[in-house]
């Protein structure tokens, strides 16, 4: 038997909120007590101890050993420093619209990795841009100059389009009106043309002279979003010597 070895091996130095595990040689038939200054020990087994460095203490805490045998006792001592995390800041959570991009960014680190990757044009960037095709939480890991990692997450919801619909395709014979049926959304807003009778409604009177290509764009008020499409009416023009041609839709 021999006064006891009281050198602590571990991880040194560490990160705020890391655990590690910290021993010294065993010998038999010796009596180990640890005790430290800051953290927290959830687990001691004989001559190992697991800390979690849940407090900085300026950055320093000391961690004590004390152990007995029959031959004598003997103290070790060893100073842990803490490392502080990344201090991250990111931008905000968002609302977009299906098939819109935005950009999203974090600080107060050396390095960044967003995931999932999916939608991200830069998934290893600070700032980066986002096209997620549905609701999406992306978590961003920063590592600091220390090598202390931290995350944080930047939600995005993406809110579907109208179901848009400038309606059927129709042929009218020079001269006549139609009646333009839109639908999907309860804003319209068709491009100004002069043959329209109104360019705000869902169901405007159009008297084109010649075929023309009706765009309408619908927005859904409650969350902003828009689509557009398109409708053809195409007239048919009086024959050259006066007479008009009587056709029904579709012929």
């Amino acid at each position: 038997f021999s006064i006891p070895f009281v050198t602590i091996f571990g991880p040194d130095p560490v990160c705020f909120n890391d655990t590690g595990v910290y021993n010294l040689p065993f010998i038999s038939n010796t009596y180990y007590s640890w005790d430290l200054d800051c953290g927290t020990i959830i687990d001691t087994s004989n001559n190992q101890v697991t800390i979690v460095w849940d407090q900085l203490n300026s950055g320093n805490c000391d961690l004590n050993v004390f152990a007995l045998n029959q031959c004598g006792s003997n103290t070790g001592l060893s100073t842990i420093y803490i490392n502080e995390l990344p201090n991250i800041t990111t931008s905000s959570d968002t609302v977009i619209c299906e098939g819109e991009q935005v950009q999203i960014n974090a600080t107060g680190g050396n390095s960044y990795t967003w995931s999932p990757t999916t939608g991200l044009i830069n998934p290893s960037s600070s700032n980066t841009t986002a096209q997620p095709s549905i609701n999406t939480d992306y978590e961003v890991e920063v590592t600091n100059t220390d090598g202390c990692i931290d995350v944080d997450t930047v939600s995005i919801t993406v809110n579907p389009l109208p179901n848009v619909d400038a309606g059927l395709n129709t042929i009218i014979c020079e001269g006549n009106s139609i009646l333009l049926q839109a639908s999907g959304a309860d804003n319209y807003l068709w491009n100004s043309d002069p043959t329209l009778s109104a360019l705000d409604i869902s169901n405007p009177s159009a008297t084109p002279t010649n075929d023309n290509t009706y765009f309408v764009t619908i927005t859904n008020s409650s969350t902003g979003c828009s689509a557009i499409d398109s409708v053809l009416i195409t007239v048919i023009q009086k024959n050259n010597n006066g007479l008009e041609i009587d056709a029904c839709e579709g012929d």
